[in-house]
């Protein structure tokens, strides 16, 4: 019997793009397209191939090419090479020359980060200026398993993990399930020598050229042979737990955060109540929509946005990329850039505070509520935070919530004597514009109890002899128990 035959280069590579075009959909009938062709083989393949199809997909065809402006006479005879396919092709070039080196200077970028930025750009104005609906890339499955281990050795989440992704916006990858070899193969078989970049056979020009030129080749002697295809499963795992927590993200996202002039304000308690691996998506959504450039969060702003959730005072501030902060404010975090520092210094108004009552501060957007009780609670609260126990025997009623005072003081939680409210701030490093923001609250006689969210009086706390316990909580307006 005989074996049914290979499919050719060119059949295979057809194969390749109906496969992936059929898992993600990534170019309907009609559509306009814009090829970026750097004038190596994969992306002359994927402008052969999208030609061929030109007429039973009804699609219309543009070339872009950028010069980078780092290879001066290789970089002249690809934009040549790639001009003179679309001639011969009938289809329009668009052509552009970013200078790299300086973006890469300006913004504290590696030559390759800087490079895609500029290439990106350049695509997406393009894109714009002429009217086509997607701009398809090269990129293979080869590319996609480099990625991923690439992520893999910094540490990635699932978006890393994931790789090249087929899709995002307008940008489309048509190749993305077929390898190199079979790009190389279509080329030779369609005879359209495609340039190549020498640099990418240089391990010291860039990281991804020691981890294609090296590390995978070590890989796959001496741990797994069949190693890329192990990297390209655990990418599209990767994109299938995506693809289905996609839209719960989204919901999520859209249910907690609020654009403003400053940037994105989202719900201190809704992100509080939030599984940590959902939160950690909200935050990636947040940055996405603010970012500028490819600059993505790391490990250590996650943390940073973790602590000023859990841990942080309120005005505290995180350091993000691109000049960007996170600020926690009483009801919401904001992430954005240039975020202003208010004067909160304004007086609000002293409230009373009756046993079991409740008093509301809307300057703040806040509620102290006092509650009686008879039995030792198992958690007395912590003085840093924002519930107390104190003994009740030892309140004169009506409490009283109010600002800070100059010449305010207290006898602090384990000490002997007075101290004044100015050098506690000061030894807390609580900026001036906040001091006011922090609610005192007094007993009748005017003796402060607690400094909310900084420290206690000594005189109040609970001993083994108290009877009668007062327990006292700030909470966002609305919310008290």
């Amino acid at each position: 019997m005989k074996r049914p035959c290979a499919a050719s280069p060119v059949e295979r590579l057809r194969e390749r793009f109906e496969e992936a075009n059929g898992r993600y959909g990534l170019l309907a009938e009609g559509t306009s397209v814009l090829v970026a062709v750097s004038g190596g083989s994969d992306s002359v393949a994927l402008l052969h191939l999208l030609h061929t199809l030109c007429e039973e997909l009804s699609l219309t065809l543009g070339v872009a090419h950028l010069d980078h402006g780092i290879r001066v006479a290789e970089s002249r005879a690809e934009a040549r090479y790639v001009g003179a396919m679309a001639k011969r092709l009938g289809l329009p070039m668009y052509a552009g020359r970013g200078d790299t080196l300086r973006h890469t200077t300006e913004h504290g970028l590696s030559l390759e980060m800087a490079a895609r930025e500029i290439r990106y750009a350049f695509l997406e104005q393009v894109c714009t200026q002429q009217g086509y609906e997607r701009i398809a890339l090269g990129h293979t499955a080869s590319d996609r398993v480099e990625n991923t281990l690439l992520h893999i050795l910094k540490g990635s989440g699932l978006h890393g993990l994931r790789g090249m992704p087929a899709r995002r916006g307008s940008i489309i990858r048509p190749l993305i399930t077929a390898w190199r070899r079979e790009t190389e193969a279509y080329c030779r078989a369609r005879r359209l020598r495609p340039r190549q970049d020498l640099t990418n056979l240089q391990p010291e020009a860039a990281l991804r050229n020691r981890l294609r030129h090296e590390l995978l080749p070590l890989l796959r002697e001496q741990y797994n042979p069949a190693l890329d295809k192990a990297l390209l499963r655990l990418a599209e795992a990767a994109e299938a737990e995506l693809e289905w927590t996609e839209p719960l993200v989204e919901q999520t996202y859209e249910r907690l955060a609020i654009p403003t002039q400053e940037g994105i304000a989202m719900n201190l308690a809704g992100l509080r109540g939030l599984a940590c691996g959902l939160r950690y998506r909200i935050w990636r959504e947040a940055w996405e929509a603010l970012r500028r450039t490819g600059t993505d969060l790391t490990s250590v702003h996650y943390e940073a946005l973790e602590h000023l959730l859990w841990e942080s005072d309120t005005g505290r501030r995180a350091s993000l990329p691109e000049d960007m902060e996170g600020e926690k404010g009483y009801n919401e975090i904001v992430l954005g850039r240039g975020l202003a520092r208010p004067d909160r210094s304004a007086d609000w108004h002293e409230q009373v505070l009756p046993p079991g009552g409740e008093a509301r501060i809307p300057e703040l957007g806040l509620s102290v509520k006092a509650r009686l009780l008879s039995k030792r609670p198992t958690d007395l609260g912590a003085a840093r935070k924002r519930r107390i126990v104190v003994d009740a025997d030892r309140v004169c009623w009506p409490l009283c919530v109010r600002a800070w005072q100059p010449g305010d003081v207290m006898v602090p939680l384990g000490m002997m004597g007075h101290k004044k409210l100015q050098d506690i701030f000061v030894d807390h490093k609580v900026p001036v514009d906040r001091r006011r923001t922090l609610p005192v609250i007094t007993e009748s006689g005017g003796e402060i109890i607690w400094v909310v969210e900084l420290g206690m009086a000594d005189g109040f706390r609970v001993s083994k002899d108290t009877q009668n316990y007062l327990q006292l909580t700030v909470c966002d307006s609305g919310e008290c128990e």
